[in-house]
Order: C-alpha cells, then sequence, then structure tokens
C-alpha cells in the first residue's frame, strides 16, 4: 500500500469515527432514559441493543435523527462495532467496513455523499488485508487507534 492509499484510509476511519460519535451522542441524547446502560466488560454498542429491543421504533427514531443531525449510522457500522471486530480479528472485519462506508454513501445522508468512499473497496484490495492490520492497531480503549510505520 502506497503512502496516498494509506492517508486515504485513515481519512476514512476518521471521518466514520467522528460521525460514529456524534452519532451516538445525539442518539443518547435524544433517546435519554431508554438509552441502553450496559455493564462495563460489555463490547457492543448501547443503540445496537437498543435497535433490537425497539425494532417496531427504530424507522422513527431514524427519521427524527436525519432531522435533527441529518444523517443516521446503522449499529453495525459505528466505530465500536468495528473496533470490538478489530480486537476479536473478525474475519468478517473488512467487509463490515465496505458495508459501512457503503451505508454512509448511500444512505445515511441520501444521496448526498455518493461515491465518497468509491476509492476504498477494500475487499478489492488485494492484501489490504494483511497491510492493514499489521500498520493499524486498535488500542484496548475504542477511542484510540495508533498507527504504525
Amino acid at each position: 500500500m502506497n503512502a496516498d492509499d494509506f492517508r486515504d484510509y485513515m481519512l476514512s476511519f476518521l471521518f466514520l469515527r467522528y460521525l460514529s460519535d456524534n452519532y451516538e451522542a445525539a442518539a443518547h441524547k435524544e433517546l435519554r432514559p431508554d438509552y441502553p446502560r450496559l455493564a462495563a466488560e460489555e463490547r457492543r454498542p448501547p443503540l445496537s441493543v437498543w435497535y433490537a429491543a425497539n425494532a417496531a421504533d427504530v424507522f422513527a427514531f431514524e427519521t427524527q435523527m436525519r432531522l435533527k443531525v441529518h444523517y443516521v449510522t446503522h449499529p453495525a457500522y459505528l466505530w465500536r462495532s468495528i473496533h470490538e471486530r478489530a480486537r476479536t480479528q473478525d474475519p468478517e472485519l473488512l467487509q463490515t467496513l465496505e458495508r459501512g462506508f457503503q451505508y454512509i454513501e448511500n444512505e445515511s445522508f441520501g444521496s448526498r455523499f455518493q461515491g465518497l468512499f468509491s476509492a476504498q473497496r477494500i475487499s478489492a484490495r488485494a492484501g489490504f488485508a494483511a497491510d492493514i492490520t499489521t500498520r493499524i492497531t486498535f488500542s484496548s480503549a475504542p477511542s484510540l487507534v495508533r498507527v504504525t510505520p
């Protein structure tokens, strides 16, 4: 992977992280007492628990979130979910990242971000999995990412 590709991937990851953090904070504010409180050892995003327990309300919630923060992010594509997949070396990590990027392009903001991540077709890059996992170390804290040369 050359430096330009690496930069593009890192910027994509940072943008995903930014969207995830803002969305979770806005969801917490919107749901207030209904926002799940999970045990410290629980690794899932609280929003994924809420989505599972309130499937009938997800459409109304996402409609409200589009009005308030102008986008939605599915819990499977939140940074916490991505971090957990990386931490456990889940074989679906790269496919999940790619689906998350596609979700942002096609659904999160409507069609305004169409093609934003078109260069980031992760699963299509030969050797990407080995290359990126040797360069990026996800720390034990979901908020930290260490990039190694």
